[in-house]
């Protein structure tokens, strides 16, 4: 009897220490990176602000999220085995699009490239010029019900300002892919070609379609030794970032970012597979080569609801780092040069009050990164600080439903219909006001207005 009461003794302690340990950090701002003072920070039933340092103690409340709310900054929502995992964690705030001191205003639009009855779709700059990918006029439709679709593929050149060259191509291309070497291939349905820039002309020449597809179009990275690239898996919602050394003729798995909450319930889910499923998944696993069981969640997905969305894992080679963004699970990891694994850290920034994540970019002059993101067709754009995978102040760009949003030499191109014309696209820019000491000194020059 003494010894069961011992125990409950003990028990009892136990509990009274855990409802009083406490959990500190401190918060900072995305836009400037310095302390937030009186964020509300709550974690169940408790709740505190921080100080003017953007600091904190909260006492730790069992299996609940901490949260961490201010009227100019989004809220972020740390989840409880996260935020007792990391001492003395550093958070940072997303400024709120939702609050008029916090959205910047960029330059005056300029229009690149607006011809009349030109339906731009894809652009890139090749070195010091501009591609643009266009279709010269609207072909009949197949029925009356269908909109006419676009026919005469264009590429055209432009240096300074000036067109240097203009080429049809076939009808089927649909947009172009730059490769990290340097290289730009022109996508089609069934066919690829790829562009090379030489002194006095633009050369184009077919590519072998099914290298492009499993190789040469998953590359985000490319350096003296190595290529990354990102694979995403058919119908399962997991992506594998990968490095192929040159050296060695060797491919490295770097990181698996996986949808867990798919993950978690492939068991329960083939334990209720009917016979006809598991034929399908037996069918996926001969088209892929992936086990079939792994399907079951996919499969169930069609009668009940289950979460089957891919997750989000852009990779980067900022300086000497590569530099993977996993949103799925808010974290950040960082490889250097070699794909040796260096550190890793939370990242709990994503969340945003009724934005959605459309990409994130990176200009590839300055080799900054940006989030993209739509707000019910406002699109606004942010500085990310690659040390920390903070997001800074929102950039409102000037015409809604932009499409197509590439950044080049600080400056923001996007595509956009004009009023007047609700039929074709047409490629303007906005200088960023983002300060970047790497920004070009010949940028605002580039076109003659």
């Amino acid at each position: 009897m003494r010894w069961i009461l011992t125990l409950l003794l003990l028990f009892s302690l136990a509990i009274g220490y855990s409802q009083n340990e406490t959990i500190s950090g401190q918060v900072n701002a995305g836009s400037y990176l310095g302390p937030v003072s009186k964020v509300h920070v709550r974690m169940g039933k408790y709740s505190t602000k921080t100080d003017y340092e953007g600091k904190f103690t909260l006492r730790i409340t069992q299996d609940e999220s901490l949260i961490l709310s201010h009227s100019s900054y989004n809220t972020q929502k740390i989840p409880y085995k996260a935020a007792i995992t990391i001492k003395n964690a550093t958070y940072y705030l997303t400024p709120s699009s939702g609050s008029a001191n916090m959205i910047m205003e960029g330059a005056e639009v300029q229009p690149i490239y607006t011809p009349e009855f030109e339906h731009v779709f894809d652009y890139t700059f090749l070195g010091d010029t501009l591609i643009v990918l266009s279709y010269m006029n609207l072909g009949k439709p197949e029925n009356k019900l269908d909109d006419k679709p676009y026919i005469n593929c264009t590429f055209t050149a432009m240096y300074l300002g000036e067109m240097i060259e203009r080429k049809v191509m076939p009808n089927n291309i649909q947009k172009l892919f730059h490769h990290p070497g340097g290289t730009v291939f022109l996508e089609g349905l069934d066919t690829c070609y790829v562009l090379n820039r030489k002194p006095n002309d633009l050369n184009v020449s077919g590519f072998s379609y099914t290298d492009y597809q499993d190789f040469v179009s998953l590359a985000y990275a490319e350096t003296e030794q190595s290529i990354f690239y990102a694979y995403s898996y058919p119908y399962i919602p997991q992506v594998a970032h990968k490095m192929y050394n040159f050296s060695d003729d060797e491919i490295y798995l770097l990181r698996l970012v996986q949808n867990r909450e798919y993950f978690d319930k492939v068991n329960d889910d083939y334990a209720m597979l009917t016979e006809g499923e598991i034929k399908s998944a037996m069918a996926f696993e001969k088209q892929t080569g992936i086990n079939h069981r792994m399907f079951s969640t996919y499969l169930r997905s069609f009668r009940i609801l289950r979460d089957i969305a891919a997750p989000y894992a852009p990779g980067f080679l900022v300086g000497d780092e590569v530099i993977i963004f996993d949103h799925r699970n808010s974290s950040v990891s960082y490889y250097d040069s070699n794909g040796k694994y260096k550190h890793f850290q939370g990242m709990f920034h994503n969340t945003l009050v009724k934005e959605e994540l459309v990409k994130m970019i990176q200009d590839p002059y300055t080799k900054q990164l940006y989030t993209l993101h739509n707000k019910a067709g406002v699109m606004y754009l942010r500085k990310v600080d690659t040390q920390t995978g903070a997001t800074g102040r929102p950039l409102k760009l000037h015409y809604p439903f932009a499409e197509n949003v590439k950044v080049f030499e600080n400056y923001v191109y996007y595509l956009h219909k004009a009023p007047a014309d609700v039929k074709y696209n047409h490629l303007v820019r906005q200088k960023l006001p983002f300060s970047n000491e790497l920004n070009s000194q010949d940028a605002d020059s580039y076109y003659n207005e």
